[in-house]
């Protein structure tokens, strides 16, 4: 569904409630610091934020057979301007992955972005470890988690609708779960339709994304995660979840282009 080139967060993890949490129903009513709010008091130009992700994917056969793929790693930074994302710096890493044993690096920018990657000679040796600039159209730089845009504020206030449980932890935060469908995000974000290759069929619009978000006191986002299975044409399901760390809001950022790259 998704085109070849766009680059998405596909890690998972899988979190337990700790101990000391407290359920209360929510069901879309919004309890303490309001997280939209709180997110548009910090899109500063020149401001933004950073972030980490851990998770693996997992494939199940019709026949139940399971297949576990190597976990992955991305980290980087997200730049904010003019109430928005004006650029993105993610590395993705799969350690012990010896098929792509070295990160790549993708900078994006509203309409291209810029890749760093080792590319297979076709003799089947590693080739040379470069910059190439991608030029497309429906590039955006974006923060996204489980077809999540956490940075997008009618998303974010999409997700928030959609809440049914809420945790009070031990540690002051809290947690907020729910669950909402791929037809409630693309009316939220109608430029999903850029990052898919087709609008979301009836079938594809149902499909549920189960999420928490850990708030802060502040009422910022600390910690995300999501998870949700898409159906194979062969029976099986491909499972996908993602554990997402935000740090440094407030913080300046400044992303640039690199110095040089071989071309288009």
């Amino acid at each position: 569904m998704r085109r070849a080139t766009m680059i998405t967060l596909t890690l998972a993890v899988l979190v337990a409630t700790g101990p000391g949490a407290t359920a209360h129903a929510a069901h879309g009513r919004q309890v303490g610091p309001d997280p939209v709010a709180a997110l548009e008091r910090m899109l500063i130009n020149g401001h933004g934020i950073r972030f980490f992700v851990t998770g693996r994917t997992v494939e199940a056969t019709g026949d139940g057979q399971k297949d576990e793929r190597p976990r992955r790693t991305e980290y980087g930074r997200v730049e904010f301007r003019n109430g928005g994302l004006q650029a993105s710096d993610l590395t993705s890493h799969t350690p012990g992955n010896e098929e792509d044993p070295w990160p790549t690096r993708w900078i994006t920018f509203t309409g291209q972005h810029y890749v760093k990657s080792r590319d297979i000679n076709d003799d089947g040796t590693w080739g040379s470890y470069d910059w190439t600039r991608v030029k497309l159209d429906y590039l955006r730089p974006q923060l996204e988690i489980g077809y999540i845009s956490l940075l997008h504020v009618p998303t974010l206030r999409a997700v928030l609708a959609s809440t049914r449980a809420r945790h009070t932890t031990s540690a002051g935060t809290v947690r907020l779960d729910g669950i909402i469908t791929l037809a409630a995000l693309y009316k939220a974000d109608p430029r999903m339709d850029d990052d898919l290759i087709d609008k979301p069929t009836a079938k594809e619009r149902r499909l549920k994304v189960a999420w928490r978000l850990w708030i802060g006191k502040d009422g910022l986002i600390r910690r995300a995660w999501a998870s949700w299975t898409h159906p194979l044409e062969s029976g099986g399901t491909v499972t996908q979840a993602h554990n997402m760390r935000i740090t440094g809001w407030g913080s300046k950022v400044k992303i640039s282009p690199p110095r040089s790259y071989p071309g288009d």
